[in-house]
């Protein structure tokens, strides 16, 4: 009587810690999709466009307004975005009850421990299964009688199970739990990994805005790029270029706007160059670094399409990012946007000026600020 009390209490707790942890999933859950609902109006196209600058880098600053910063008051919802602790006790919910179902398991165990201590009739048995599948491999005359001794052995065994004092002393319903729990751990492992991947993905994939007559501009003016532009472009943007160190911008005001920690900043000093070629269909722009084999590949279709990539922050959730040719001024344009944590966008162009890149990036973090750097590099190949 003690074991099945033991496991009604824990049945019951498992259910209360059940009903509170959904309780918590869903009230996060709702407070994660208010801080999504903030994210995609901050990206809506409503928002004001970074302005155009010159070659010198500053900083630009979206204007707010006063009536709208009077009715709601600012929440900084990127630091604490309330899908991520969804996604947290979701996950933590799942583990926990994993470790309680491969807890039962181990009533099972016992049971096996039991199975082996059983009647030596049973090991007899299952040696006579043995040489019923010897007896096949050498084709014996009747295969009724082999498939008569072998259910036989499994019938004698289940009723020699069933028979034992320990295996009746188990809790029928713990037996349950344990036999199936393989099953439902390697379920529940799953789930844990693919809401990872959901979250991830989610996090990655922000909103896209309301196209208008712009973005149909350029688009309508990448589909208008032939094959003699892209080659004449290629020409000009394709090859290894090296950083000019001295007429660049520092990144430190970037740096400090994506909130970047020690590490990741010298990752960046370590950035001396790029290398970009040019297909009939793709834009490939690998990031190089001083360490040879620390570099970052990108490739992006040429028909604008939308492509993912990890993020250049090494933060989760990945960025999504299309390139545009242009073929009035031989130059091209790589927009990328990400969402959280930090969301964003960047945007840059690729000019050739005096047989030089020019790569000026547009950083904007909506309400957490924005600027531009430019970084030029000399063509060595």
């Amino acid at each position: 009587m003690a074991p099945e009390k033991s496991q009604k209490q824990v049945a019951l707790a498992v259910v209360v810690g059940g009903a509170l942890l959904r309780g918590l999933i869903r009230r996060h859950g709702r407070r994660g999709r208010s801080n999504v609902m903030d994210v995609q109006a901050m990206n809506s196209p409503s928002m004001p466009l970074i302005q155009q600058t010159t070659c010198d880098a500053s900083v630009v600053v979206d204007p707010v307004d006063s009536s709208s910063t009077d009715a709601q008051p600012e929440e900084d919802t990127a630091d604490e975005p309330g899908v991520g602790r969804f996604h947290y006790l979701h996950r933590l919910g799942l583990v926990m009850i994993g470790v309680f179902i491969l807890w039962q398991s181990s009533v099972f165990a016992r049971g096996l421990t039991a199975l082996t201590n059983i009647s030596p009739s049973l090991s007899e048995r299952l040696a006579s299964t043995a040489d019923g599948w010897t007896a096949l491999a050498s084709l014996p005359p009747s295969i009724t009688e082999l498939a008569n001794c072998v259910l036989e052995s499994f019938t004698d065994a289940a009723s020699l199970l069933a028979q034992n004092q320990d295996f009746q002393s188990l809790p029928k319903t713990a037996l349950l739990i344990g036999s199936l729990a393989p099953c439902i751990s390697i379920c529940l492992l799953w789930m844990v990994v693919r809401s990872n991947r959901r979250e991830n993905d989610a996090a990655g994939r922000p909103e896209r805005p309301a196209e208008n007559s712009e973005s149909h501009s350029v688009a309508a003016a990448s589909r208008a790029v032939t094959s003699a532009d892209v080659q004449r472009i290629c020409q000009k943007l394709g090859g290894r270029w090296i950083k000019d160190q001295d007429r660049s911008d520092s990144m430190d005001q970037a740096a400090t706007l994506m909130q970047l920690n020690w590490v990741i900043r010298r990752a960046v000093c370590l950035i001396n160059g790029l290398e970009i070629a040019i297909s009939d269909d793709t834009f490939t722009l690998t990031v190089l670094s001083v360490i040879p084999w620390f570099k970052v590949v990108e490739r992006y279709p040429l028909t604008g399409e939308t492509k993912k990539h990890r993020r250049r922050d090494l933060r989760l959730g990945g960025a999504r990012g299309n390139l545009n040719l242009n073929a009035q001024d031989d130059s091209a344009e790589l927009a990328l946007q990400w969402g959280k944590p930090l969301p964003g966008t960047e945007i840059s162009s690729f000019v050739l000026c005096n047989d030089q890149l020019i790569v000026t990036a547009k950083l904007d973090l909506g309400e957490k600020g924005s600027c531009v750097y430019n970084v030029v590099y000399n063509k060595i190949r």
